[in-house]
């Protein structure tokens, strides 16, 4: 069994990659704000990037790493060749199904687009979103691609460049960003959507590609062999199904969020981009802080013949102390500090002082949703090892149904203006729920009767509750010192980073002292 010492290791070179992976994330997402602005074009963009990425994760996302690292693990171990055929066979199908999948969403862009927010979107906008689309949607494929080839390498130990190869996709973002802000247009012609689409796609393809070198030093060179017959693969059906009803759930909420951003946007309230801001740096804080400690620890969740639940209980453990004491400091952070966060990062270029006022309560909402968020996807898994793919799913598809109806609930009732921020926080709401359920219910199944001690994390989280007033305070008395362009705003992120960033210390004195 893995020592807690082994897997903060391991994660600590997960979370290398993953920060480099993360931070130039962010600062693509700012240069494509500071480009487009938080406008038509800019949600338009958003849009059309956001689908290639809902119907990755619908059909592979969520399996990727929870159904596909498991089936390598047991491969590797009952193969005479360590799993390599498997490996090759697998991306080999993987290659045509997200490749026959491209071809007819692509196709489909048309008829989709002007389904997304009503008639309110339809026009400029469902021709700009539409026009992005052709360029962002059959990047699905080299997203399939890099999921399998994500998998294998984590099924063989190899977790850091899976961790990197993001920034490849980023830094050619960053680039076409760069160029639009250097050559500023009057209008958002051809030429533009051409550099800025074509770069999402090179991007894409580039995060894929870098791992295929990669797959044969760890063992598993490039092989041509797409029939997955005569692997027992039936046996999965029924975990896949479920895994796959998992996510799609949680998909079809954020279609019918990302159809209401679209509304409100057209009647002048936050749109997509503002939206999808607050959710980069909620995913943003929970790929340094909690996927790391995930993506470690699911090799040994996954582990073919486990001792016995307990093991699995304490694997559990191990990773729920970690993320609760990793993620609670981020969540005071995006609370506190949401107003000098999205001033200092967001406003520039087209971003206006306006959008990134409006983007502040968002990112204090999207702060509600990391633990929640984080803790279910570490369920997920352990809901695997046990074998029950059922649970999840079923708590999940009920989440989202309560998810919809408080949203079409709150674009009803909430003025357009607050509606971002309402339905983050209904995602924070639905996550939520969804992890006490899971937590119900592993507690009822431990064979130790308890999952996890939350004493020590909840006599912890005083000084948490303590940094958030801080930062609150200290944000008040610099906007009330200083009134000049971003100085307020710069002066408490200097100040309250270090605070922030000292919570950290007993997580990790934690980690690596308890066993």
């Amino acid at each position: 069994m893995t020592s807690a010492r082994t897997l903060l290791g391991r994660s600590s070179l997960i979370a290398v990659g993953a920060l480099s992976s993360r931070i130039t994330g962010f600062i693509r997402t700012a240069a494509i704000g500071a480009a487009l602005g938080a406008g038509l074009v800019g949600d338009a963009y958003t849009t059309a990037v956001m689908l290639p990425g809902i119907v990755y994760e619908i059909l592979l996302g969520g399996i990727g790493t929870a159904v596909l690292v498991p089936l390598l693990n047991q491969a590797k171990t009952n193969h005479r060749d360590g799993g390599r055929e498997f490996a090759q066979r697998l991306l080999s199908f993987a290659a045509i199904a997200f490749g026959l999948v491209a071809l007819v969403t692509t196709t489909a862009v048309p008829l989709l687009i002007p389904l997304l927010g009503g008639s309110a979107t339809h026009g400029e906008s469902a021709n700009l979103t539409t026009a992005f689309a052709m360029f962002t949607v059959p990047a699905v494929f080299f997203y399939g691609i890099g999921a399998v080839a994500t998998a294998i390498l984590n099924a063989r130990g190899t977790f850091t460049l899976p961790a990197w190869s993001p920034a490849c996709n980023n830094l050619t973002l960053i680039t076409a960003a760069l160029v639009l802000i250097a050559f500023p247009a009057d209008d958002f012609g051809d030429l533009r959507m051409m550099l800025l689409g074509g770069a999402t796609l090179i991007g894409a393809a580039l995060q894929a590609m870098i791992l295929i070198p990669a797959m044969r030093k760890a063992g598993v060179p490039w092989r041509w062999k797409p029939s997955l017959r005569g692997f027992g693969l039936r046996s999965l059906s029924t975990t896949v199904l479920w895994v796959t009803a998992y996510v799609t759930a949680g998909q079809l909420g954020l279609l019918v969020i990302l159809g209401l951003i679209r509304a409100a946007a057209a009647e002048g309230g936050p749109g997509p981009l503002i939206y999808n801001n607050a959710w980069v740096l909620l995913m943003m804080a929970y790929g340094i802080l909690a996927l790391p400690v995930i993506t470690a620890l699911t090799p040994e969740l996954s582990k073919p013949n486990q001792p016995d639940s307990a093991s699995t209980a304490n694997q559990y453990r191990r990773g729920l102390r970690l993320l609760l004491m990793l993620t609670a400091p981020a969540v005071a952070a995006m609370i506190a500090l949401a107003e000098p966060i999205a001033v200092v990062l967001f406003e520039w270029g087209d971003y206006t002082h306006a959008a990134a006022l409006a983007t502040a309560p968002v990112i204090a909402a999207a702060g509600l949703a990391l633990i929640p968020y984080s803790i279910s996807q570490l369920q997920l898994f352990t809901f695997l090892a046990i074998g029950d793919a059922r649970t999840p799913a079923q708590i999940m598809i009920w989440s989202t149904i309560l998810r919809v109806a408080l949203c079409l609930g709150a674009f009803a009732l909430v003025p357009p203006e607050h509606l971002a921020a309402v339905l983050m926080l209904v995602n924070a709401i639905a996550y939520t729920i969804v992890s006490v359920s899971s937590t119900l219910v592993l507690n009822r199944r431990a064979a130790e009767g308890h999952v996890v001690n939350f004493g020590p994390v909840i006599r912890w989280s005083g000084g948490i509750a303590m940094l958030l007033v801080f930062g609150v305070v200290f944000w008040w008395a610099a906007s009330a010192l200083f009134t000049t362009w971003k100085t307020a705003e710069f002066l408490t992120l200097v100040v309250c980073a270090p605070a922030f960033a000292a919570a950290y210390l007993p997580a990790i004195r934690t980690a690596r002292t308890r066993r």
